[in-house]
């Protein structure tokens, strides 16, 4: 399964920032979502492809550093519901009781 995430993400052009729709695939296939290790890695994952759309600032450039920040932070929000959604899609793991 694939997690397709539509990330707001803000552009500095030397000018003000504008917003510009971006999508990202993240996949899921190989991730066991059951288990907190499947969910770390996929929240790992999410917020690696918020860092790709967001891009980044010269360390120079504070107001940059803080845009991009704070499109990381919107990116990870924006992708929330998805990853809810694919989380309450998982398997739920039942722990086998030893006889």
């Amino acid at each position: 399964m694939k997690l397709l995430l539509a990330l707001a993400a803000v552009v500095s052009l030397g000018a003000p920032a504008i917003a510009q729709p971006v999508s990202i695939v993240v996949g899921t296939a190989d991730l066991n979502l059951a288990s907190a290790t499947g969910q770390t890695r996929l929240d790992r994952r999410i917020a690696r492809a918020a860092e790709a759309a967001c891009g980044a600032a010269s360390t120079i450039d504070l107001v940059g550093q803080k845009r991009v920040r704070d499109c990381r932070v919107a990116a990870v929000a924006s992708a929330a519901p998805q990853r809810d959604a694919v989380l309450a899609l998982a398997p739920v793991a039942v722990a086998s009781a030893a006889r």
